[in-house]
């Protein structure tokens, strides 16, 4: 308590100074510095003040904004030095606040209105509860509430966090597990929830064994979570390809990758494949075949000699130019797979074929075509859209309809009994 109040008391030192000259001098300073000074009255400078005045009483005032005010009596008596310093109490009501940050720089706030930048250091601030901010490019906004006290000082101390500039991207998967790409780089499985990324789209990419690849682009914010949520479709089931030709024992590929000899029964999933079918003395072929999902389809390639001989195959062979409205409907000749259109399939023997023309999406076509030895059929076909009916038309409860049948042939057999009792009888 007496430590408080030595700190609020002005305290007066009048010190005597031997003179120099001769002449009596006043020397007046003041805590803090800067305080005007009136001497009976007039003002005579501002603290520290080094004054020059005859022997005799001086009434000595000291002023300054936000402190109370403080008169002394000082006797100088002839040829004497003295000094005076003021210790100055904040007025009763203000206080005093002081901000620093880190970094410098900030523009401070106090209520709402620019009272200047870090560090600052005010002269008076009314006592009580204010709002206070700091404001500097590149970081985060600071506000605080903050109370200043009367005759305290305030102290506000505040270390600024720079805005981050990168956003987090979360992914999560149904099921959890799909291992995760971002960017074409390796990021771990789902749940995956990375930071550092930064503004703008990213290609994310989730594969799982048993299931279909997943693609999406993800727009990431600065200082945002963006999160991508998905649930992964399973792959339909595989089909299968049922390979001959003629001859048989070629090489067959599937996709690039060597496989066996014709025929041959492979395994595919749903889709356009590349087959490629190769012989010794034969020109190599190579179509496209369609897979079906849980469906086997037959491929059959009638090879071509890679010399002449004395009698050319297409003296004896007829071929046909298949041109489809979509591309790639598949080519199915007497019942075989023979690539997909647009496609001229080779070595058919003269006579009436029957050619299927099939895409998913519309109405197969199906029609006989005549081949001629040694001539090419153009068959130029336009699929029409196939009208898809709702799922839940095409259920039927066939309880009812085989019921009514079972009792139609219980009463046929009732009726018949009775007649053959009946001619017993008789």
């Amino acid at each position: 308590m007496h430590a408080s109040t030595c700190l609020l008391v002005l305290l007066l030192v009048v010190t005597a100074v031997p003179t120099v000259d001769g002449a009596s001098r006043l020397l007046l300073s003041s805590v803090p510095p800067g305080a005007e000074v009136l001497v009976n009255g007039s003002v005579a400078g501002t603290t520290p003040v080094d004054l020059t005045r005859a022997p005799g009483t001086y009434a000595v005032t000291f002023r300054l904004d936000g402190y109370d005010p403080y008169e002394t009596v000082v006797l100088l008596a002839s040829d004497e030095s003295r000094s005076v310093e003021a210790l100055l109490r904040v007025a009763p009501g203000v206080g005093t606040l002081r901000v620093t940050s880190t970094p410098d720089g900030a523009e401070v706030y106090l209520d709402g209105t620019v009272i200047g930048r870090t560090p600052y250091a005010s002269g008076r601030i009314d006592a009580g509860t204010h709002d206070i901010a700091l404001v500097l490019e590149g970081f985060d906004r600071y506000v605080e509430q903050i109370t200043v006290l009367d005759g305290r000082l305030t102290r506000v101390e505040v270390a600024l966090t720079r805005t981050p500039t990168t956003g987090t991207l979360a992914v999560l998967s149904s099921p959890a597990g799909a291992s995760v790409r971002v960017d074409g780089v390796d990021r771990g499985q789902t749940p995956f929830e990375g930071r550092g990324f930064g503004p703008g789209t990213h290609l994310v990419e989730l594969r799982m064994a048993g299931y279909q690849d997943y693609r999406v682009q993800a727009v990431v914010g600065a200082n945002r979570r963006t999160e991508v949520v998905t649930t992964l479709e399973p792959l339909p089931p595989p089909g299968r390809l049922f390979i001959t030709s003629e001859p048989s024992g070629a090489d067959v590929s599937l996709d690039g990758v060597v496989r066996g000899l014709s025929p041959i029964t492979l395994e595919a999933s749903p889709g356009v494949h590349e087959v490629r079918l190769g012989a010794d003395g034969y020109q190599a072929e190579t179509v496209i075949a369609q897979v079906v999902s849980g469906n086997e389809t037959p491929l059959h390639l009638s090879l071509l000699p890679a010399t002449s001989g004395t009698a050319s195959p297409s003296s004896v062979t007829g071929s046909v130019r298949v041109v489809s409205e979509p591309q790639g409907a598949a080519i199915i000749v007497d019942g075989e797979q023979r690539g997909v259109a647009p496609r001229t399939v080779r070595g058919l023997s003269p006579g009436e074929h029957r050619l299927v023309l099939s895409v998913s999406g519309y109405s197969s076509h199906e029609e006989t075509i005549s081949v001629i030895a040694g001539e090419t059929l153009l068959v130029n076909r336009t699929l029409a859209r196939s009208i898809t009916t709702p799922s839940n038309r095409t259920t039927a409860t066939t309880t009812p309809a085989k019921s009514a049948i079972s009792l139609s042939a219980s009463t046929s057999a009732l009726v018949l009994a009775l007649l053959l009792a009946t001619r017993r009888r008789t």
